[in-house]
């Protein structure tokens, strides 16, 4: 058999195949990897070649950009805008929503893209922020609203808001974590409860709150209060086993449960509080629920009066699929078995809150639970509820 292939191997036809089967497996793996990755040399050599002809760099560096899905979107946008309204200078692009929202959608690779190339070429800067796009550059916006006469817009402020945050502020411990974050915030502008302006706590939280601890949140984390009130935020400190004094009850064996929550009352009873917490489920999908849960507040001031629509909201999440995070996460709580101060947590400081590792679960006897087991069983039960 072994002189047989020998042979084979010696024929033109053979080699020719092999040859041929093995170029075309490189140059798939080669394009695969082109696509993928985005490489500054390719730039460079686009515009060697590109020089030699007239109007060929451009040419050459759209021909780059338009590989990928989310600059391809962008071109689609930008055409439209054209045809739609006109374009006297590149930078009225920053105007319109439709493309503001396509870069939002970039990726890293995309955004790099975008700024090696078409960067290059005069099209609007984009503001980045931890690798993430938040929209065109300030400057840039602030050019574009000047060329067509338009008042400046940048975040749209409610007063109520802005008098409500300067309020807290004076409320909150100097240099707490909730101080530094709303100080950063007023500088950047970001007042408002916007889409952009939530996105931005959130970000924060997770990039400075990563040590942030349920012992912080407890010394500063909002009010102490003596009355629980429906439609609140509340944080305290929960114990499941029964006390010295037996009149609490004992949960079975293995039931995990959190003793820190962080809930939102939706029921009040002589001994019992209806509540959601948001620490069983992931802090995306927080973020997101919490996102969907400003329909049902009772003003978008976000001051002392601002709360939730209790009972309303109640009776939604039993039936409204979208609220099936907030489902899983629907618990009881004794008041006997709260072995703290109760934080009445501040709605300016809602999006912060959600964000923090201030969960911690145990077993009835103590052991520590990882969160993020607990939040795949979450997951895992609000897809088939």
């Amino acid at each position: 058999m072994a002189e047989i292939v020998k042979k084979l191997a010696k024929t033109d036809s053979y080699k020719t195949a092999v040859m041929a089967s093995r170029e075309a497996y490189r140059q798939s793996i080669v394009q695969k990897r082109y696509d993928k990755f985005f490489k500054k040399e390719e730039v460079e050599a686009a515009d060697v070649k590109a020089s030699k002809m007239s109007g060929g760099k451009t040419l050459a560096i759209l021909a780059i950009a338009q590989r990928y899905p989310g600059i391809r979107m962008f071109f689609l946008r930008v055409s439209r805008f054209i045809l739609k309204k006109g374009l006297r200078n590149l930078d009225q692009m920053v105007l319109d929503k439709d493309l503001e929202r396509t870069v939002l959608k970039f990726n890293q690779t995309e955004a790099s893209v975008y700024t090696s190339t078409l960067g290059k070429l005069g099209f609007p800067r984009l503001a980045m922020e931890r690798g993430r796009v938040i929209g065109f550059f300030q400057e840039t916006v602030d050019a574009a609203t000047k060329l067509v006469k338009r008042p400046k817009v940048t975040y749209k402020i409610s007063k109520g808001v802005k008098e409500a945050l300067d309020k807290h502020m004076d409320f909150l411990t100097e240099e707490s974590f909730f101080q530094k974050a709303h100080q950063i915030a007023k500088q950047n502008n970001v007042i408002s409860r916007s889409q952009k302006a939530r996105e931005w706590y959130h970000d924060y939280a997770a990039e400075y709150g990563v040590n942030f601890r349920a012992g912080q949140m407890t010394r500063g984390g909002g009010k102490r209060i003596s009355d629980i009130k429906l439609g609140r935020m509340y944080f305290f400190r929960y114990q499941s086993q029964s006390s010295a004094s037996g009149r609490d009850i004992l949960q079975t064996k293995d039931e995990i449960y959190d003793a820190f929550p962080l809930i939102f009352c939706l029921g009040e009873y002589p001994n019992l509080i209806e509540a959601f917490n948001f620490h069983y489920i992931e802090p995306n999908l927080r973020a997101r629920l919490l996102g969907k849960m400003f329909m049902y507040l009772n003003n978008e001031d976000f001051n002392d009066k601002t709360k939730l629509f209790a009972n309303k909201f109640k009776k939604v999440i039993q039936t409204n699929r979208l609220f099936r995070h907030a489902k899983v996460s629907f618990k009881s709580y004794k008041p006997g078995r709260i072995r703290s101060k109760v934080l009445e947590v501040h709605p300016l400081d809602w999006e912060l809150a959600i964000m923090l590792p201030t969960e911690r679960f145990v077993t009835p006897d103590g052991a520590r639970v990882s969160s993020k087991k607990i939040w795949f069983q979450s997951k895992k039960l609000a897809k088939v509820i």
